[in-house]
């Protein structure tokens, strides 16, 4: 018997002219996972993730290629379902997407989703509650809300430095073509 894999959720741009955007978090995602297990299952979410993911012949357990402000809830429903009836097959959920430092900077990082760590916790005798549900019901309530909320906040922050990429980029492509005019009209 093999032991569980991991489900790697990839988070790229939905089109292109970004700059390095998808290229960097490309680069990241290779030093993260230089070998892919077949116990591993990858998620591609948007259209330039799952392409990359083709062009190196690796099969997603999942493909969201319609990744925008409008469909980001639905996508978030969606993958939090899909999630959640994958776990018993695997043993942790990690994200690699770009996080926005700045305006003008995106940096790709790796997140653990599942499993969580716990908080070190110093109960006394006052730190006891009394709930009327089980306390099953509640931890997995809790638990399905921190995932949806974790994949809507990293879904936004990937969404975001897409579009700050995408300015960048174009506000940079948009100088070039005016030093050039202005080099053309000196020249002519």
């Amino acid at each position: 018997p093999t032991s569980p894999g991991s489900i790697i959720i990839l988070i790229g741009s939905q089109k292109g002219f970004c700059g390095t955007f998808n290229v960097a978090l490309f680069k990241f995602f290779e030093i993260q996972t230089p070998k892919i297990n077949a116990a591993d299952g990858i998620i591609a979410i948007g259209k330039k993730a799952s392409d990359y993911l083709r062009k190196k012949k690796i099969v997603p357990l999942e493909v969201f290629n319609n990744l925008s402000s409008t469909s980001l809830l639905n996508i978030t429903d969606l993958l939090t379902n899909f999630i959640i009836r994958q776990l018993p097959n695997y043993k942790e959920v990690i994200v690699i997407s770009n996080d926005p430092k700045t305006f003008f900077t995106q940096k790709p990082e790796k997140i653990t989703l599942l499993p969580m760590i716990p908080l070190s916790s110093k109960e006394s005798a006052s730190d006891t509650y009394i709930w009327p549900e089980p306390h099953e019901e509640i931890l997995q309530a809790l638990s399905r809300l921190y995932l949806k909320v974790s994949i809507e906040s990293l879904l936004f922050s990937s969404l975001v430095a897409e579009q700050a990429a995408r300015f960048h980029s174009m506000d940079s492509a948009t100088r070039n073509a005016e030093d050039m005019l202005e080099v053309m009209h000196r020249d002519y």
